[in-house]
């Protein structure tokens, strides 16, 4: 792209010989200067004209002096232009250094092949020929200004011009391979740095989060996946930092390097309440730590167990359905029948009881098994709280109240799913407190919980509580306290708060009773 912008610039490479040719410049013209004032080879050099050596061993020094100091500065500008002027220059002095020396025979010719070849390597083209022969001209008319009838100098100062010619055509074709393996190099720096880019845009987009360590034990990679997964999102310094700064991931580093396993963990931060599988895996001398939200894993895993027992109950609801209607419908017109006793109507009803659990049974497991992804929406639980209490209230006669202890709770979920689990919840807590104090009442609290910051909604009761026995189990599947329950409500419950990432969990509330806790995300969670 550089040589299309500017095509007179030279390369880097090109430049960092011109550099050193400067030196080589100033260090020749010096040495010759400091030689002839020195008296050292007084036969040699300056011998046909001492006066014009030593000009020009001067002037060429000063000038020597002046492009090296502009290439100690920065300032050398690297153009061809100039390069070809610097080129010509040289060959003058050399020139001029040459007769004033006697010509050929004091071996100052030679000079010109180390200009010559240097031009080589920085002019493409043609026109490297054109400076050898410009140099061969140079050398033939020192000679024949020296002594024009001596053939055999004239003869060797031919042959230096043929092999100035050769030189340079050997050492262009050398110069044009090197520029191209330089292209093609930088052609490949470049798509290299376009794939490390890519990469990198790759990995900080990834769900996964990605943790690079170092054999320092730094940090070198961390994609904001990780970050927030972690709950370091602003609080890390910039890369590479200290693995310190992570010491619950420091600590699980050190055990799995102490213990390699090639199964992933399940690991709950003191600083995160939700649970991260982690993995790790030694790539030469670096660690990749895999990071992953556990409870995305286990809605995806759900997701795949639902679509199965989505066509399960299909076939359930074809096959159980049908002749549960038929059943019903023949106990309906047994009821109605007047040849019926008295004591074979309790039986009836016992039929039709168990007729409608069993398809209230049918109809919790469709529901499961219907179930569309959440739609996360901006959620203020307050407002959302105090809607559904009044909604609740009117359509059910129950009371219930709500208690806010902290303002702004923002939250991301699905309204409509969540209030599937807000009235299920309720209507536990309603049926147990009419049927332990007579009163139908229920309470929720809504905070900011202290360890995590998260909004959090509290669902009291005035019930018997559930005992430490039992805690584990109620968000079974089928399992149930209740004579008339299907055991099927909570196992719904927990489904749908893992679908919006919502943790649903017993807790204490006071000494002797508990409560349903859920935890709520932050408002980016199902957002993103």
């Amino acid at each position: 792209m550089s040589t299309a912008e500017a095509p007179n610039r030279l390369p880097e490479s090109s430049l960092r010989i011109l550099r050193v040719y400067s030196y080589y410049r100033f260090v020749l013209s010096a040495l010759l200067l400091a030689m002839f004032a020195g008296g050292i080879s007084r036969d040699i050099f300056g011998s046909s004209d001492p006066r014009l050596f030593f000009h020009t061993a001067i002037a060429y020094c000063l000038l020597s002096a002046f492009s090296l100091v502009r290439v100690w500065w920065g300032s050398q500008t690297a153009r061809t232009e100039q390069v070809f002027a610097t080129i010509v220059v040289d060959l003058l002095f050399i020139s001029l250094l040459t007769y004033s020396s006697g010509g050929t025979s004091s071996g100052l010719g030679y000079l010109f092949f180390i200009t010559v070849i240097t031009a080589s390597l920085f002019i493409q083209g043609q026109i490297h020929y054109a400076l050898a022969a410009l140099a061969s001209i140079f050398l033939l008319t020192s000679e024949l200004l020296i002594s024009p009838i001596d053939q055999r100098n004239v003869f060797s100062a031919g042959a230096i011009g043929a092999l100035l010619f050769l030189v340079s055509g050997i050492f262009q074709n050398v110069s044009l391979r090197l520029h191209l393996s330089e292209r093609a190099a930088l052609e490949q720096a470049a798509h290299a740095r376009y794939l490390e880019q890519l990469t990198h845009r790759i990995v900080a987009r990834l769900y996964t989060g990605i943790v690079v360590v170092n054999k320092n034990n730094e940090v070198e990679i961390i994609n904001q996946s990780a970050k927030l997964l972690l709950n370091y999102e602003s609080d890390l310094p910039e890369l590479p930092f200290s693995l310190d700064q992570l010491p619950d991931l420091q600590e699980h580093l050190k055990q799995w390097q102490e213990k390699p396993q090639n199964t992933a963990q399940i690991i709950q931060f003191h600083n995160n309440p939700q649970e991260l599988r982690i993995g790790f895996v030694q790539q030469g001398e670096d660690t990749l730590i895999f990071i992953d939200d556990n409870r995305q894993i286990h809605n995806q895993a759900q997701q795949l167990k639902l679509a199965s027992l989505g066509r399960l109950t299909a076939s359930i609801a074809h096959e159980i359905r049908n002749p549960l209607g038929a059943l019903s419908h023949a106990n309906q017109l047994l009821q109605e029948s007047p040849e019926i006793h008295e004591a074979d109507k309790r039986l009836t009803e016992i039929i039709d009881s168990h007729c409608l659990r069993v398809n209230g049974i049918i109809e919790s497991v469709l529901q499961m098994s219907r179930r569309r992804a959440a739609n996360a929406k901006a959620v203020e639980l307050n407002q959302w709280c105090n809607e559904f209490c009044k909604r609740y209230s009117s359509e059910n006669g129950a009371y219930i109240s709500t208690h806010s202890l902290a303002n702004d709770l923002n939250s991301a979920c699905d309204p409509h799913q969540m209030d599937q689990v807000l009235s299920n919840l309720v209507d536990n807590g309603v049926r147990y407190s009419e049927e332990h104090s007579g009163n139908a009442k229920v309470e929720l609290v809504l905070d900011r919980e202290k360890e995590t910051q998260r909004p959090i909604i509290d669902i009291i009761d005035s019930g018997p509580g559930i005992p430490e026995k039992e805690r584990s189990k109620v968000f079974e599947p089928f399992y149930t306290t209740h004579h008339a329950g299907s055991g099927l409500g909570l196992f719904l419950v927990k489904e749908l708060c893992e679908a919006n990432q919502v943790s649903i969990f017993i807790k204490e509330s006071r000494p002797g009773h508990n409560c349903i806790r859920l935890r709520f995300p932050d408002p980016e969670a199902l957002l993103q």
